[in-house]
């Protein structure tokens, strides 16, 4: 390649400009390569479920309404289906 190769109107690649283009190219690939290995080899364990702990969960929801006393009540003005009489 040589020191002239246009790139724009009125810019031309130098030796220098090439060399660090290629050095930035090498960076990041190099980066890349770092953060595959991290994640082959440093990859978080999988998580397993213990089936004894989930065994016995569950929700009565009938024991609940039945327990259930003495809540406060919201009261709400609600308008949302009031249209109005103006033409």
């Amino acid at each position: 390649m040589s020191a002239q190769t246009p790139l724009a109107p009125g810019a031309f690649a130098t030796e220098g400009t090439i060399m660090r283009t290629y050095h930035v190219i090498a960076v990041v690939a190099v980066i890349l390569v770092g953060v595959a290995v991290k994640l082959i080899f440093f990859a978080a364990p999988t998580a397993g479920a213990d089936p004894l702990a989930t065994e016995n969960m569950g929700l009565d929801v009938s024991r609940m309404h039945q327990n259930v006393k003495n809540l406060p009540v919201q009261e709400l003005h609600d308008m949302s289906v009031v249209f109005s009489d103006r033409d």
